[in-house]
């Protein structure tokens, strides 16, 4: 049976506190470790990135590899810059 955990109040200890939330943490981390997609962070990574970045370039990457220059290649610029700012 587990041990009954302490409330934590007004009069508890700065050491009650780091245990409660250390037992809070250990079992949050063992799921996100389990299930969270990994990432890695390095000297190169970019960290401003994100999913409307990554549909613009696509959408431009696509425009440009069909050889036209077009406005929809200029809007797609002009908005994966927009985003990228």
């Amino acid at each position: 049976m587990e041990r009954q955990r302490a409330r934590l109040d007004e009069e508890c200890t700065g050491d009650e506190v780091e245990r409660e939330a250390e037992w809070c943490q250990e079992p949050l981390s063992m799921v996100l470790d389990d299930k969270a997609k990994k990432i890695i962070i390095c000297a190169q990574s970019k960290r401003w990135w994100n999913g409307q970045i990554d549909e613009w370039s696509s959408a431009l990457g696509r425009v440009k590899s069909r050889g036209r220059r077009s406005e929809v290649a200029a809007h797609a610029k002009v908005e994966l810059q927009r985003s990228i700012r």
